[in-house]
């Protein structure tokens, strides 16, 4: 199961790990971003982004997946969510899990 927190901004957040093509890993901290889809910004313009690929662990396993190159904070969308149950405690320093649907 994957675990995290709600922040002081209601964002539900979870730390993954991502390897790059030169195989180093890094640690990131996600918002879980429900209804993803293009970037758009605050004044309703689109963004066009890089668009790269990386490895995630996710649930315990290695899953190649895409990363749009974007200059916000990271975001988790719901096509990597999909076959996992997403429970959200929405308060400050509320739990955040995500488990693997069987």
């Amino acid at each position: 199961m994957i675990r995290g927190k709600v922040n002081a901004e209601h964002e539900a957040i979870i730390s993954l790990n991502v390897h790059g093509p030169n195989r180093r890993s890094r640690k990131i901290s996600c918002i879980i971003a429900l209804g993803m889809g293009r970037v758009i910004l605050a004044d309703g313009s689109e963004k066009l982004c890089q668009i790269y690929e990386a490895v995630v662990q996710w649930h315990g396993k290695s899953q190649t997946i895409e990363v749009d190159a974007a200059e916000t904070e990271p975001l988790l969308g719901m096509v990597l969510l999909s076959g996992s149950e997403l429970n959200i405690v929405i308060r400050r320093g509320g739990d955040v899990s995500i488990r693997l649907l069987p």
